[in-house]
């Protein structure tokens, strides 16, 4: 074989090598992209769904005011803790979703310096994959702790309301047998 033969070869096989590697590249980035995409938009919903079920309750607690009220200051005072809770709860998740939003910020920047400073596509695959890894595992997690924070917000709204309620639905019933 000449010289020119394998100098041709040598293009063509480190050409379609460089043309794979962008493609897996590019699958990889778009693999990757769509997971991130995917948990943050449920991470999103669980928490709008569970801000919307405790505004929700909140709004219900004060449509009853007006019956509670005239039960007594205790019945007052609970609404005004469940309503401190919310508050409290609200402002604790937005401050979490704040945080892990400027650390995603941060996150990404970092990967993509990672990415930049492989020496090679094999670095750059590996670099990638634990990336992708790290990113799923934190994406779980925070999505989890969301959901232990709101959970925990909506039981420390309704606890101050649940013997208050029993005991106004007790007079209330008693009320009625008279």
């Amino acid at each position: 074989m000449t010289t020119a033969k394998k100098t041709t070869t040598a293009k063509k096989t480190t050409a379609a090598a460089e043309e794979t590697v962008q493609k897996a590249v590019e699958a990889g980035k778009e693999t990757f992209e769509n997971a991130v995409k995917a948990s943050t938009e449920t991470v999103q919903r669980n928490i709008e769904q569970s801000v919307e079920m405790a505004k929700k309750r909140m709004e219900e607690t004060v449509k009853g005011y007006d019956e509670l009220n005239a039960l007594g200051r205790e019945n007052f005072d609970a609404v005004v803790a469940a309503g401190e809770a919310t508050t409290k709860a609200i402002e604790g998740i937005n401050a979490e979703i704040v945080s892990l939003s400027k650390k995603a910020v941060e996150d990404n920047v970092a990967a993509a310096k990672s990415l930049m400073a492989a020496k090679s596509p094999q670095e750059f695959f590996e670099i990638q994959s634990e990336l992708a890894k790290s990113r799923y595992e934190q994406t779980v997690s925070e999505g989890q702790k969301l959901n232990d924070m709101t959970t925990q917000a909506v039981t420390e709204i309704v606890e101050p309301l649940q013997a208050t309620f029993k005991k106004t639905f007790e007079a209330m019933g008693a009320r009625l047998a008279s």
